[in-house]
């Protein structure tokens, strides 16, 4: 039984879903049937992912796109543990308002001032006795 358009629906889909591994593999099989290299025609769903991909590369959308090899803009998607060090950290007030910590690190995770200062709240303590045995431990 050939695997190949099981896999290949595998990879579509996970590519779609924004796995840039899957699409590069799908970029790299049809690279290689596109040579030659892979003996017999190309799959129909790699053919129809090609197809979809150049037509939407003609109508304007970049390349990286169509392929679903463009990494994501922005920052990171972040865990709380890690706002709520940035929060921490911060040299800014500790205020929803514009210029506060909350609010411009909310805009760096697009989260809302409110969210950010809730995940600070959950670690607060934790990252304030962190700090303390940090002194402790320095003296």
């Amino acid at each position: 039984m050939d695997l190949t358009p099981f896999l290949i629906d595998r990879l579509i889909t996970r590519s779609k879903a924004g796995d840039e591994q899957a699409a590069r593999e799908l970029a790299g099989r049809a690279a290689r049937y596109l040579a030659g290299e892979i003996a017999g025609p190309m799959p129909e769903p790699l053919r129809d992912f090609l197809a979809n991909a150049f037509d939407a590369i003609a109508s304007g959308t970049s390349a990286d796109k169509a392929l679903h090899i463009a990494k994501p803009k922005g920052r990171p998607r972040a865990d709380g543990l890690e706002i709520a060090i940035e929060v921490h950290d911060s040299n800014r007030p500790k205020h929803k308002g514009p210029g506060g910590a909350y609010y411009e690190i909310g805009r760096q995770y697009n989260k809302s001032a409110g969210a950010v200062e809730a995940i600070y709240s959950q670690h607060r303590e934790g990252l304030e006795e962190n700090d303390r045995l940090n002194r402790e431990h320095d003296l």
